[in-house]
């Protein structure tokens, strides 16, 4: 813009548009960028256009009446541009007047085209100094004004339902996912990935179908195009894009795609696992690697292989979640809350008391790990059948754990149980729950770390994947990611 004559911020205004816009963004250097310019950059500029205002210069008669004048004339057009078009809009007087006065705030673009003006000459010390001031002084009323105006407006029932789940999705892990993956060979495994997929994301949200094959491999006769129709098939009519990358590290090409600006990978776990119990070289090296939450699927062990709806995440009714407060937690809580309320299941919400104090003839004397029943809202859970689950001091804070769940849950719709256990292990405790109330599938947040130079996702983690014969989804943070 500069090149052609026009103002080069013009240019930069654009391409903070265009780039704004693109799907291709990496959340950190956008943090940076914005950090640098809040923190440096705009006060620079804002200290830099000061020095040019001289309040001497509107002190004499003309210097007053002309900064009146367009106090007024920026003050009116501004509200009276937002009052007319709010209410055009169809919304109520008290909406538009908060609208209207919200909008005198907006005074940085004036002194941005003030201060170019001035270096063109097209504006003196005067008439600089009035807009600026304007805007100065615009800034500095608003608030109060817009505090009382926002005091006589009430928001309509949808307006509130629109705050609250941006509320949610603030504090959300998957619903703010608004680009996700799939790498697929095909089979089963990755069109189960993909049936999850779908559930859990939000309808706006789009998903990239990724294939690799070898440069050896003929284009034509690899099956790639088949293995991206049997995953997209799954997608329902979301946005879908497929993607063929060429090379001999199918990792390599997967981690490269995630790079360019995806919230979460998805894969599903091969048919192999379930006799190796060995994760395969590219899902090792993804779970090493990726820089975004990866959601690993692992199919039912039991489930009919003569009835594959048996296998589908849309027939699940029962979901397991263990509940320990962290962030981890929450986000498979979240994922499987999501589904839930798609599927018309019922959440059981887990909290395990390991007890390794206890030796197998205690244990063995000891009822089976036993259940309590939590219902939402509940304030106090005493255990049924005089055999408490937990000890004592323990018991406040597990129902802590489990009523602040249950809360979370019962907002978005969704049935759940609660049960607070006692067993060895946590992961026992979790599957004990799992088996006697039947249920589909185990969900499950953990955190990759590096141990002898493998992936390791935790001991509870990898005995379920192992053990279980419900369908297991984990959602596997990066280990250079903070889950606190």
């Amino acid at each position: 813009t500069q090149a052609i004559g026009v103002e080069a911020a013009l240019g930069a205004f654009v391409a903070g548009i265009v780039l704004g816009r693109s799907r291709y963004q990496d959340a950190d250097a956008i943090h940076i960028l914005d950090r640098i310019t809040r923190d440096v950059f705009a006060p620079l500029f804002f200290a830099t256009a000061g020095i040019f205002v001289d309040v001497g210069a509107l002190a004499s008669r003309e210097g007053l009446l002309w900064f009146g004048v367009l106090l007024v004339v920026a003050a009116v057009a501004k509200f009276v541009g937002g009052y007319l078009g709010t209410r055009w809009g169809g919304r109520d007087r008290p909406t538009a007047v908060a609208l209207g006065v919200g909008l005198n705030a907006r005074g940085t673009l004036e002194i941005v085209l003030a201060t170019i003006a001035l270096s063109l000459g097209v504006f003196n010390v005067t008439s600089y100094s009035a807009v600026v001031m304007v805007a100065l002084l615009s800034a500095l009323v608003t608030p109060p004004l817009l505090r009382v105006a926002l005091g006589r407006v009430v928001p309509p029932a949808a307006e509130e339902a629109r705050l609250e789940r941006e509320r949610r999705l603030a504090e959300s892990v998957i619903a703010s996912v608004d680009r996700a993956m799939i790498p697929t060979r095909g089979g089963e495994s990755s069109e189960l990935a993909a049936q999850t997929l779908h559930l859990v994301l939000q309808p706006e949200a789009s998903v990239t179908v990724l294939t690799v094959h070898s440069p050896d491999h003929d284009p034509q006769a690899c099956g790639c195009e088949q293995a991206l129709d049997g995953a997209a098939a799954h997608l329902g009519d979301r946005q879908i894009e497929r993607r063929r990358a060429v090379s001999n590290d199918a990792s390599g090409a997967i981690l490269k795609e995630a790079g360019l600006g995806y919230g979460m990978l998805t894969l599903g776990m091969t048919e192999g696992f379930r006799d190796s119990q060995q994760l395969s070289p590219t899902l090792r090296q993804l779970l090493a690697d990726s820089e975004i939450p990866l959601l690993l699927v692992r199919h039912a062990a039991d489930a009919d292989d003569a009835d594959d709806d048996a296998r589908r995440p849309d027939r699940y009714r029962r979901l397991v979640v263990p509940v320990t407060g962290t962030r981890m937690s929450r986000a498979a809580e979240e994922i499987a809350t999501t589904l839930a309320s798609r599927t018309e299941g019922t959440l059981d919400l887990v909290h395990v008391v390991p007890r390794p104090d206890r030796d197998a003839a205690a244990r063995a004397a000891l009822p089976a790990a036993t259940t309590q029943p939590i219902g939402p809202g509940a304030a106090r859970f005493s255990p049924q059948g005089g055999t408490a689950t937990a000890r004592d001091e323990e018991l406040p804070t597990a129902q802590g754990l489990l009523a602040r769940a249950m809360t979370r849950v019962d907002r978005a719709g969704v049935t759940a149980e609660g049960h607070i256990r006692q067993a060895v292990r946590p992961d026992a405790g979790v599957l004990d729950v799992a088996d006697s109330v039947d249920a589909d599938a185990i969900f499950l947040g953990a955190q990759v770390r590096s141990v002898e130079g493998q992936p390791f996702l935790g001991h509870g983690t990898e005995y379920l994947l192992e053990h279980a014969r419900q369908a297991v989804l984990v959602l596997v943070f990066p280990a250079a990611e903070d889950p606190a």
